[in-house]
């Protein structure tokens, strides 16, 4: 119980905050943005052409415009860095030989 009340303290601040608290995360969500509606957007496949291949990092690549599809991307977003968060957390700590 104490764990779940940890984790809660430590995502508020992001499920609280109109833009999380991350220095590039604005520049994220404007990718996110266009991988979702570059094909619909006569502005944006004028400047900007999604060619896919495989770089490291591309989680959010991959996940963030599926979520967005069936919630605001705002939440997709903040949904994605919630469960990186969840993800690292839950890794079990490495022990001292």
């Amino acid at each position: 119980m104490a764990y779940a009340a940890l984790l809660v303290v430590a995502l508020a601040p992001m499920w609280l905050a109109t833009i999380p608290p991350l220095g590039d995360y604005p520049n994220h969500l404007a990718r996110m943005h266009i991988l979702v509606n570059a094909q619909d957007s006569e502005l944006l496949s004028r400047f900007y052409q999604v060619h896919w291949a495989v770089i490291p990092n591309l989680a959010m690549d991959l996940l963030v415009p599926p979520l967005a599809h069936v919630m605001p991307l705002a939440v997709a977003g903040k949904v994605f860095i919630a469960g990186q968060r969840l993800r690292r957390k839950s890794r079990a700590p490495a022990r001292a030989a």
